[in-house]
């Protein structure tokens, strides 16, 4: 058992708000290939059996119905990374900001119009991350 503590993220900017500032959001410029992704705060622990990432496709012209995406198509594949630069560290762990995103090629012709969203859960918390990105993609 480890005798410190790491505070994990600030909550309150690891739930519902959708902060830009926060969570540092990078899209690729419209109908271009490139990485949609956000950064959080630094959360500890950050191994697998503590965060669960899901993405979610929102159907802009059907009444923003959401489904689960499967990020790992040949439109778009998730990625996630970690970087410690600026978290605290206990013994031999360390917190990490988390970069979690997808890599999105745009199809040669527009099938349905989505947003993308990222809900980001962490077992030691109740609240969910939940990120609504600003552009519009396109599944062929």
């Amino acid at each position: 058992m480890l005798d410190c503590y790491l505070p994990p993220a600030l909550f309150s900017d690891f739930s519902v708000d959708n902060s830009t500032v926060v969570l540092n959001p990078q899209e690729p410029t419209a109908n271009t290939d490139g990485n949609v992704s956000i950064t959080t705060p630094c959360i500890f622990p950050t191994n697998s059996d503590a965060i669960t990432i899901n993405w979610y496709k929102v159907f802009v012209n059907k009444a923003n119905q959401a489904e689960l995406l499967d990020a790992s198509n040949a439109v778009i594949q998730s990625y996630s990374e970690t970087d410690t630069t600026g978290c605290s560290t206990c013994g031999t762990k360390s917190a990490c900001k988390m970069t979690v995103g997808v890599t999105y090629k745009a199809p040669s012709s527009n099938g349905d119009e989505i947003k993308l969203q990222v809900e980001i859960i962490h077992a030691d918390y109740t609240g969910h991350l939940y990120y609504t990105f600003d552009q519009s993609y396109y599944l062929a």
